[in-house]
């Protein structure tokens, strides 16, 4: 009894241990620690069958065998199915990273040692064998007017905290310019000490000049615009006094030989003198247009009540002849250039009296929140407009009306939608033949 008693136990132990060389293999995937798994169990199984001992004994070490074997093949399962899913998730990983041109790098700081994959090798433009995996391979490869800056940046990440991440340029090994944008995550010592960059470059050379060349377009329209407002302004300025000659002679021309011009003469000089008046009105209208941007205010909070108000306190004259009613809802405090505002709600308002219906004309005015933006309206119950018409009045000397019956310039709408956009809003309508007409227009918050 004091010799089998030994010799179980050492079975029972010898049954175990398979279990434990199981879970290794699978933190690990050593096959010799499988190789290890197998050969042990086989080996207990082999002292237990040769031993004499009880049967009580024989049938627990026997059950023992089943389960631990049971037990192994589970564990075993388990590791083939996690290696078929970590199969499956790197190929996935190589798919995304071929597809968007990305390659990943692996810096060991201790070693000095840089691991490229084959898409590094191709962003790079060059070969495997002439890649001497340290890190001054990299740095040589980095263009001369970025290089130091480059290098001071990742060294930098290095020594400090966070991770790595920057945007650089390289001389790939056919002489081309490329450029990099590099992410890293940094492994570093309890003592916060680099030890290993694991990261990614990606070529965004295309975005890189897209975007340059976006920029350009950009400051070439800007300065065109602003050389065709000051050429606007100085032209405007300088027809003024020709169109007042025009004017002053042909009004001093029909007084002063009234009793020598026949009926169709006067009618002549009424048409210069109108001419003349409205070309001056278009001046003065372009000027306003040019003075949106060349004299544009301080943008500050602006309680909305006072230009409304300001603006029906211009036109009180025109609300009083037409007897239109307008009614003002709760506005809000925004940021903008109170004059312009005045501007833009006496045009709107304007806009509806000059297009309203015989009988009781109004107009309402309103404002909502509309998430990162207010939202006004100006609404009437005037003749309204085609949708198809819609678009166009908001271009310059847009008219969709003759001016004999419905006097102006043109410039109006063109005025508010330029002081809608300068407070980075948009301007737009909503109407319908006989119908009404609302304008609607935002303001951000």
């Amino acid at each position: 009894m004091d010799f089998i008693l030994p010799i179980g136990i050492i079975i029972w132990v010898l049954y175990l241990v398979p279990i434990a060389l199981a879970q290794l293999a699978f933190k690990s995937r050593n096959v010799f620690l499988l190789i290890g798994f197998y050969s042990i169990l086989m080996f207990a199984a082999l002292i237990d069958t040769a031993t004499v001992i009880p049967i009580e004994y024989a049938v627990f070490n026997r059950t023992m065998g089943i389960i631990v074997f049971l037990l192994a093949s589970f564990l075993l399962s388990n590791i083939q199915k996690s290696h078929q899913k970590l199969k499956q998730i790197n190929q996935r990983f190589d798919i995304a990273v071929k597809s968007a041109n990305t390659g990943v790098w692996e810096f060991d700081l201790l070693n000095n040692r840089n691991v490229w994959d084959d898409t590094m090798f191709s962003l790079y433009g060059i070969d495997k064998q002439k890649f001497n995996n340290a890190f001054d391979s990299w740095k040589d490869m980095l263009d001369p007017s970025d290089k130091e800056r480059a290098n001071q940046v990742f060294t930098d990440a290095l020594k400090g905290a966070g991770d790595y991440q920057d945007v650089f340029s390289i001389i790939r090994g056919d002489g081309e310019k490329r450029y990099i944008r590099a992410y890293s995550k940094i492994e570093r010592d309890q003592e916060g000490k680099a030890l290993k960059a694991i990261g990614i470059n990606i070529d965004i050379t295309d975005q890189k000049i897209a975007g340059e060349n976006l920029q350009k377009l950009n400051d070439e329209l800007l300065r065109s615009n602003k050389e065709l407002e000051n050429f606007a302004y100085i032209a405007s300025h300088d027809l003024q006094e020709p169109l007042r000659m025009i004017t002053s002679f042909s009004q001093l021309l029909e007084k002063r030989y009234s009793d020598k011009l026949d009926q169709e003469a006067h009618e002549f000089i009424k048409f210069v003198v109108d001419g003349a008046t409205h070309m001056q009105h278009l001046i003065n209208d372009l000027l306003d247009y040019s003075r949106i941007t060349t004299q544009a205010g301080i943008l500050k909070e602006v309680d909305m009540n006072t230009p409304v108000k300001r603006a029906i306190d211009n036109l009180q004259m025109k609300i009083e002849d037409c007897h239109a009613k307008i009614t003002v809802g709760d506005l809000p405090v925004v940021i903008g250039d109170e004059l312009h505002l005045v501007r833009l709600l006496q045009n709107l308002v304007e806009n509806a009296l000059k297009f309203s219906k015989p009988g009781n004309p109004f107009v309402e005015i309103a404002c909502k929140s509309d998430f990162n933006a207010w939202l006004f309206s100006v609404k009437d119950n005037g003749i309204g407009m085609d949708k198809k018409n819609q678009d166009k009045i908001f271009d310059i000397f847009q008219r969709l009306n003759s001016r004999e019956k419905y006097p102006g310039t043109g410039m109006g709408l063109a005025i508010c939608k330029k002081i809608v956009e300068q407070h980075g809003g948009k301007i737009w309508v909503d109407s319908e033949p006989d119908n009404g007409t609302t304008f609607f227009f935002t303001i951000k918050k």
